[in-house]
């Protein structure tokens, strides 16, 4: 095994150790954002790299386990409410972390403000608004929240965690497109938030 190809288990392993380890540490937005990261990460590996590709499967599986039990156990903390209230809720979180809009604008803006009054050109500081706004409106979080939101999706998530695990961990790893119909639909949904082209996945 060559030094490049260690670096790079070496790497997927400590991806693999931090992903699991935000199951205690980060139950909320904020994990179910750092898994959506993940598996843009593994989606465009599994797309560029011939080798490894297994390796690269399994974590790409493992991963958006993690993410459907974050978001189941996000989700319980506002069941009870109506399906447009929680299309809301999920998209302010996805958007904007466990902060909110509300918090997230606050410090942005006070950064931009920190670096205007020290940056000699002031038309950066209006550069840097344009693009955090930008970075927000090019995540098409409705994608997500429309899925999630909706009972029959969300009172399955605990169920399709648990088949990718399964997949994630089998002897023989199967190909997304030999997944069960049921999680070939999610993989198809983080590739259209992702702007993937699915016949690349």
């Amino acid at each position: 095994m060559t030094q490049n190809v260690e670096k790079k288990e070496d790497d997927y392993k400590r991806r693999y150790q931090m992903s699991k380890g935000r199951l205690l540490s980060d139950m909320n937005f904020n994990g179910c954002n750092e898994y959506l990261q993940e598996i843009k990460f593994f989606l465009e590996q599994t797309m560029t790299k011939a080798d490894n590709n297994i390796s690269l499967l399994r974590l790409l599986y493992i991963n958006t386990t993690f993410l459907l039990i974050c978001t189941d156990f996000v989700i319980k903390g506002f069941i009870s409410v109506d399906v447009k209230t929680r299309i809301e809720i999920l998209q302010n979180g996805f958007n904007y972390g466990e902060r909110g809009k509300e918090r997230t604008e606050s410090i942005t803006n006070a950064a931009i403000k920190l670096a205007s009054s020290v940056i000699v050109n002031k038309s950066i500081a209006t550069t840097l608004k344009r693009e955090v706004d930008k970075q927000t409106k090019d995540r098409a979080v409705e994608i997500l929240s429309d899925y999630f939101a909706k009972t029959t999706n969300m009172n399955s998530l605990f169920k399709n965690a648990s088949l990718f695990e399964f997949h994630a961990y089998s002897q023989v790893v199967t190909t997304p497109s030999q997944l069960p119909i049921e999680l070939q639909s999610i993989i198809g949904l983080l590739t259209d938030f992702f702007r993937i082209d699915r016949k690349k996945s």
